[in-house]
């Protein structure tokens, strides 16, 4: 039997094993998308304030880039997504803000998650806390 063959599911294991989220990092990460979730739904946006978001509340009724519902490139998939969420919030801003948050939400879990693995918990810690207070994000 070749050793090569006998080598490649062990490493495949081993990559799959490195690969899962520690029991460790679990609390923390879930904490911290936790508190985004939290910080971003206090300081929501309670109506549409600029041009480009009543253009993309109005391509959730009408998608059509030509006429600037949304701006061209239009982002088809994200203003399908809006259309998911407003059937269950029944308002465009609701649904488009809810988008944002579940967003923020993942990165914060991907900005952890890797950081993490890479640098330890400590690292993607503040990697977390500088993305939570980020004015930007």
């Amino acid at each position: 039997m070749n050793s090569n063959a006998i080598q490649k599911p062990m490493l495949a294991f081993q990559l799959h094993d490195s690969k899962r989220m520690q029991s460790g990092n679990r609390l923390p990460c879930g904490l911290l998308v936790c508190a985004v979730a939290l910080s971003r739904f206090v300081f929501r946006s309670r109506y549409l304030y600029d041009i480009d978001s009543v253009n993309y509340a109005l391509a959730l009724d009408r998608f059509d880039p030509t006429v600037h519902q949304p701006h061209p490139p239009g982002y088809f998939l994200y203003v399908y997504l809006g259309r998911l969420a407003r059937l269950i919030f029944h308002d465009s801003n609701t649904a488009l803000v809810a988008l944002g948050v579940v967003a923020s939400c993942a990165a914060a879990a991907v900005i952890y998650v890797p950081a993490a693995d890479w640098f330890g918990s400590r690292a993607a810690l503040f990697a977390g806390l500088i993305f939570l207070f980020a004015p930007l994000c």
